[in-house]
């Protein structure tokens, strides 16, 4: 868990629900920061917690994922029979955010490559070939733009690298609360996010048109 640079407290990035193409990151996650003087609610107060829908609610900080609260999901055309969904099973990211002062946002995710999975092992294992996984164990997507497209959502432009290669890839961002974690005592913002991208540009053309050549 970091320290929050600009106000001083922790920060936690949860809950980044994100469906991206093969090798997609989370975009705007859920984030929090403790609230000093809160209590543990009890169970009840769990089960009536609602965060607040309203983006201004957002409190300015660095934040971080929490790693028991946030997905990051992929899905590919296969055969033309079937939509292959996968998923990287670790991956990290951290934010700067501040909805007064949208100039100064600034995000970075770093996927395990080799987490990738899929639940079958040999597609798994030629995926990781494909990534290159020993030789670029890293895939990371940085942003530092992000512009308000309606009452709660967002398009966050950035640049993700696989494999040693870069290409601009957008993410729709969709604000889904903040308010005070009843559970971590700690002011928490959730996120989801959807993006596309072509595996070709980033070196990807194997198995096309077989394998789909847009991620989803």
């Amino acid at each position: 868990m970091l320290r929050q640079r600009s106000i001083g407290r922790k920060a936690v990035l949860w809950a980044i629900a994100m469906r991206w193409g093969m090798v997609l990151l989370p975009v705007l996650m859920a984030v929090a920061l403790p609230a000093g003087c809160a209590r543990l609610q009890t169970g009840l107060g769990v089960l009536t917690h609602l965060p607040s829908g309203d983006p201004a609610s957002i409190r300015p900080g660095h934040y971080v994922t929490d790693p028991d609260h946030r997905f990051l999901m992929l899905e590919v055309a296969h055969l033309g029979y079937a939509r292959v969904l996968a998923r990287f099973e670790r991956f990290a990211a951290e934010m700067d955010l501040d909805p007064a002062h949208p100039e100064r946002f600034h995000l970075v995710a770093r996927i395990d490559a080799a987490s990738f999975s899929t639940g079958v092992a040999g597609i798994d294992e030629a995926v990781r070939r494909l990534l290159k996984v020993e030789a670029h164990p890293v895939i990371t997507y940085e942003a530092s733009r992000i512009t308000r497209t309606g009452d709660n959502t967002a398009r966050m432009d950035g640049r993700l690298t696989i494999a040693g290669r870069a290409a601009p890839v957008a993410v729709d961002v969709t604000f889904n609360g903040a308010a005070p974690n009843p559970l971590t005592r700690a002011f928490t913002a959730g996120f989801s996010g959807t993006g596309r991208l072509s595996r070709s540009a980033f070196g990807f053309s194997r198995w096309v048109p077989a394998v789909g050549d847009e991620v989803a």
